[in-house]
């Protein structure tokens, strides 16, 4: 990270630090404080990504961070693939530090993507030395299962209450907490062994159904933080959900938010109550 002077994300950059996993491919993310940040990109094509634009010029991505009230640019980035510069209004000043949250302008996705990692829509916790991943839409359920689990069994702890980031390595799947998690405010640094995904379903009874491997890519990749207008990063994501899916138990949850659908499920994965 290269910063303005003077200027540092201290908080964020400590909640960062670890876990340290392997690097294939290393990008350089500089930060800018610009008096001269450009107006809406129109005349080009334009494609929506939440509260920004993206648009695709010289070989570059280039994003384009909008505010309301009134609608205005306040950040852009640029993306070469060696490099994301980040351009932000200088007149947001010492504000930087506490208005802007740096993993939505660093084209964190398409990093990832280079060093075998994605980011999973999910709440994941630790029990038995590994990670159980709950996935599904936001409003599914996944907090609850969580829940459920902290509240009927011991020794269980939370990885990420939102989002869980998964790498490949030499070592195999590995799930990590990182400083990305919703409104949940639920993460651990740390980095294990990745036992279970769960493709949660509200139901009136609880009940595991077993996917086939469509289903489980099907699932797995419509929670999944990948930009998709480049057919180089679905591609990567595509090859890297084929090697999990070989690797990691995945299977659906069907549940109700009692204690039984913890029971259900633990039979599942260990075998024992």
């Amino acid at each position: 990270m290269v910063y303005p002077d003077g200027l540092r994300l201290l908080e964020w950059e400590e909640k960062f630090k670890a876990p340290v996993l392997p690097v294939t491919k290393s990008v350089t993310v500089e930060f800018v404080m610009d008096e001269n940040i450009p107006g809406y990109p129109d005349g080009e094509e334009i494609f929506p990504l939440q509260n920004a634009v993206h648009i695709k010029r010289n070989g570059c991505d280039m994003r384009f961070y909008l505010a309301e009230n009134p609608k205005r640019v306040t950040a852009f980035s640029v993306y070469d693939g060696e490099r994301v510069t980040v351009h932000t209004d200088a007149a947001l000043g010492a504000d930087f530090a506490f208005m802007f949250r740096p993993w939505h302008y660093m084209h964190l996705e398409d990093i990832l993507l280079l060093n075998n990692a994605l980011i999973l829509h999910s709440a994941s916790i630790i029990y038995k030395g590994g990670a159980i991943a709950f996935s599904a839409p936001s409003g599914t359920g996944k907090t609850t299962q969580t829940n459920l689990w902290h509240k009927y069994r011991e020794g269980v702890k939370d990885l990420n209450g939102d989002k869980t980031l998964i790498q490949k390595t030499d070592k195999g799947f590995l799930a990590c907490g990182f400083p990305i998690f919703g409104g949940s405010m639920r993460f651990e640094q740390e980095a294990v062994p990745l036992h279970s995904v769960i493709v949660v379903r509200r139901g009136e009874k609880d009940g595991i159904r077993r996917l086939n491997d469509l289903e489980k890519i099907t699932a797995l990749y419509s929670e999944s933080t990948v930009f998709s207008l480049y057919r180089e990063n679905v591609e990567r994501a595509f090859d890297f959900l084929e090697d999990f899916i070989k690797s990691v138990n995945v299977v659906e949850l069907t549940c109700t938010m009692n204690e039984s659908a913890v029971d259900v499920l633990e039979e599942e994965l260990f075998g024992t109550l």
